[in-house]
């Protein structure tokens, strides 16, 4: 008995010391300095990557997935002396561990100087997130750093409230980046400049609040200005004031099938014309005596000829021969021309070269090879050389009727 008192406190003794050695959780290692140049801490050089501007009353989602040694990830914003922030990085993956610093304001040498203020898990207490209540004792631009405790991957958002002071004023303030665009700034759901360039001087682009969702549908927007159509992914990016289309085409003014057109005025969209409807059927613009000749946008009728222009697969070109066949001889042009129709449903062929005999007793002219049964049938002799060719006849291929195949027909 006394030897089993002493293993049972051998054995918690053992598990004391085994939880002695899993250490609570301890304060996050941050850089002394951050430097983008190399010209700050040594240790600590080239370890952050800066990865957007934001600004005051901003946010910003992003995934902590550092690339090699870019074990921080960066933030810079503009501070004013007397700005009050609130600075919160928020977990969205479940158990991001969020660890933030403040750095600056950044030095003429590209350094942004000492760490100023550093939160693991937020005062409030209940969640890993981080928080830092700041007051700015001195104008310039300023880096956020975020890492995850445990350098696990994880998405987040950083947003940077104003909390009072000299910011609650509520105007834009300039923003801090590294970047010169020739056609200005994106602007934000507020009006306010962005670190993005806009793609074309007529082309203003602005942002949607955060934790909004846009649709990705193509959109054109006209600037109300100089009537430039640009084109947008989302209707969320079209600046206010522009007028949102569904095509290019309605945005530049050109007409959508159904749509009205004139022969001095409204114009249609590429690939239509604009149907006169003339009381003879043609589609002469003088048919109407008025001023201004109107009609409706229909798809534009290709035309074609013979050794010339050829229509699109599914098309044929209809000659338009005063007796209604569509033999091209019926025009004594020595290029016979038309317009492109669309080819009949089931059409098999164009000459009686596309035409086959198949089956299991040759019994079937086709355009394609085809498997039947293998009996013999008594007429099926009479499909064949002398009595009938395989041929294509007004686009389909089939046996050709001739007064021999009738007399053979007649005789079994």
């Amino acid at each position: 008995m006394k030897r089993m008192n002493w293993m049972l406190i051998g054995l918690l003794a053992f598990a004391a010391a085994c939880g002695d050695a899993q250490p609570a959780k301890t304060s996050a290692d941050l850089p002394g300095e951050i430097s983008v140049d190399g010209k700050g801490d040594w240790r600590t050089a080239g370890y952050t990557d800066i990865r957007a501007a934001i600004r005051i009353d901003d946010s910003y989602s992003d995934s902590y997935n550092p690339p090699g040694n870019k074990i921080y990830q960066g933030y810079e914003v503009a501070f004013e002396e007397g700005d009050i922030v609130d600075i919160r990085v928020t977990g969205v993956s479940r158990g991001f561990d969020a660890v933030a610093g403040l750095y600056g304001p950044k030095r003429p040498s590209g350094a942004y100087g000492g760490l100023i203020a550093a939160n693991d898990d937020s005062p409030e207490g209940g969640t890993y997130d981080s928080f830092m209540h700041f007051e700015v004792k001195k104008t310039g631009t300023y880096l956020v750093i975020v890492r995850d405790y445990s350098f696990q991957q994880g998405d987040f958002t950083l947003s940077i409230g104003c909390a009072g002071g000299t910011c609650e004023s509520g105007q834009c303030r300039a923003i801090v980046c590294d970047l010169f665009c020739e056609n200005g700034y994106q602007t934000d759901y507020e009006g306010c400049d962005m670190c993005q360039c806009n793609p074309e001087p007529s082309c203003q682009w602005t942002n949607p609040a955060p934790y909004v969702r846009c649709a990705g549908i193509q959109t054109f927007g006209k600037n109300p200005v100089d009537g430039t159509c640009c084109e947008y992914p989302s209707p969320c990016n079209v600046p206010g004031g522009y007028e949102h289309f569904a095509t290019e085409s309605a945005c530049n003014g050109l007409g959508e099938i159904g749509d009205g057109c004139s022969m001095y005025g409204s114009a249609c969209a590429d690939g239509l014309e604009c149907d006169y409807q003339c009381p003879d059927g043609s589609n002469d613009p003088n048919c109407n005596l008025g001023i201004n000749p109107s009609g409706i946008c229909i798809a534009a009728v290709a035309t074609c000829s013979m050794y010339g222009e050829q229509c699109e697969a599914g098309f044929e070109c209809q000659y338009q021969c005063p007796d209604g066949s569509n033999d091209p001889n019926c025009n004594l042009g020595i290029n016979p021309t038309g317009i492109c129709v669309a080819a009949p449903r089931g059409r098999d062929c164009q000459s009686d070269s596309d035409c086959i005999v198949s089956g299991c007793s040759g019994q079937i002219c086709t355009n394609l090879p085809v498997i039947t049964t293998c009996e013999f049938r008594p007429e099926y002799a009479c499909y064949g050389e002398p009595n009938t060719s395989c041929a294509c006849t007004q686009g389909f291929c089939g046996w050709e009727s001739t007064d021999a195949l009738t007399a053979c027909l007649d005789g079994i």
